[in-house]
């Protein structure tokens, strides 16, 4: 298994290992882990922790997910976050799903069309 920092995704050498490159240290709980995975490099751990937090209705990351469904490159990563947002339910999140009705990806405006 392969383990990288969370604020700069160094690789290390181990889970609980000073990274050598920034000087952090993995002591951030799940749900911070997950926020920071959202500006991981990798699409596929974008997607993931989009998928995770909205499974895990995690509303302290609504921003984050907003920012993901707004800005990220990807377009299946933008529609896991517009998942994750319809999943939290919150006003908040609501609004942001509203707002992404005329999304620039194909994807997630047939999302939005399905989840009404």
């Amino acid at each position: 298994m392969k383990y990288f920092c969370p604020s700069c995704w160094t690789e290390l050498t181990g889970p609980n290992h000073k990274c050598p490159s920034c000087g952090a240290l993995p002591d951030m709980d799940y749900s911070q882990s997950l926020r920071m995975a959202l500006h991981s490099p990798d699409y596929q751990t974008r997607r993931r922790a989009a998928f995770v937090l909205g499974k895990r209705h995690d509303t302290s990351a609504t921003q984050a997910l907003i920012e993901t469904l707004q800005d990220d490159p990807d377009p299946y990563v933008a529609a896991e976050a517009a998942g994750a947002l319809a999943a939290l339910g919150t006003e908040e999140a609501l609004a942001a799903l509203k707002a992404a009705k005329a999304h620039r990806f194909v994807i997630v405006r047939s999302l939005l069309e399905r989840l009404g």
